[in-house]
């Protein structure tokens, strides 16, 4: 027997499901582990009393539900019922995210070909040897000349690994 994709599924818990919100790409996802978040996930959108039998039913009623509130509305609704439930966060939110901010957990650079941009920091933390980068990442071949000023390559040797395509300066699109 095949294996069947599971999708949200757990062959355990009766609801898993990440929901389409109103607005542009916005989403929650919930996880309800027993009956009784069923009933809670029922009561909040007023579908009536439930059984994990007809999970697939609430399923359906909840996307439907969803699909015309907003990410923060549908979270305040299903947390106050005790679901389990948060937003999806998009690239934005999360760079935006006051508790990241707190933690110093973002790095900006600027790069000379890409411009400003802000990356994750790394998570490990040192007493007086701070983890973050000193400069952008290379331009493409931009350290080649290092192979003639350090690695003992001559110019002319260079030059030909540059022309069959060993080494690049430049994207070859």
């Amino acid at each position: 027997d095949l294996p069947v994709a599971a999708g949200n599924r757990h062959k355990f818990w009766p609801l898993q499901a990440v929901l389409r919100c109103a607005g542009d790409d916005r989403w929650v996802a919930i996880s309800v582990i027993d009956k009784a978040g069923l009933d809670h996930v029922a009561s909040a959108i007023e579908a009536g009393a439930t059984t994990p039998s007809d999970g697939d039913d609430l399923q359906s009623a909840l996307e439907s539900w969803a699909a015309t509130r907003e990410q923060d509305d549908i979270v305040d609704a299903l947390d106050a019922d005790g679901v389990a439930v948060a937003a999806v966060a998009d690239a934005q939110q999360v760079l935006d995210e006051p508790q990241l901010a707190a933690v110093d957990a973002w790095v900006s650079s600027n790069h000379p070909a890409a411009g400003m941009e802000t990356w994750p920091r790394t998570a490990i933390r040192l007493n007086g040897t701070p983890l973050a980068p000193r400069r952008p990442a290379p331009l493409l071949g931009e350290h080649n000349q290092v192979l003639v000023d350090e690695a003992g390559r001559t110019q002319d040797s260079y030059d030909r690994l540059i022309a069959a395509g060993v080494l690049a300066t430049r994207p070859p699109f």
